[in-house]
């Protein structure tokens, strides 16, 4: 999602036998962002980017937003993983301006 929000260009493919939307261009401020098709979370810890949205301002001088790459929940790792994936989702988006 991060990807798609971020105007990556994407593409359909199959990878561990599931269709699968993977970003094939980026800009570079995506391209720590990983994407898999796995049931494995590949994102451990919340991750933040500023991209420009057009549709956030009227102008290109005020179109950053700050997308957030939060980790998965009901993967590999278990419900305390979920649980403690949670409290920081929740803590996070307290200490932000607007959501």
């Amino acid at each position: 999602t991060i990807h798609y929000l971020g105007e990556s260009t994407m593409q359909r493919r199959t990878e561990f036998g599931t269709d699968h939307i993977h970003p094939v261009a980026c800009s570079p401020a995506l391209e720590r962002f990983t994407v898999s098709a796995s049931a494995h979370s590949q994102t451990q810890t919340i991750q933040a980017v500023k991209v420009c949205a057009p549709t956030a301002g009227n102008d290109k001088q005020d179109c950053t937003v700050t997308l957030c790459d939060t980790p998965g929940f009901e993967d590999t790792e278990g419900a305390e993983v979920d649980i403690a994936n949670a409290y920081s989702i929740a803590k996070a988006t307290r200490m932000c301006q607007s959501v």
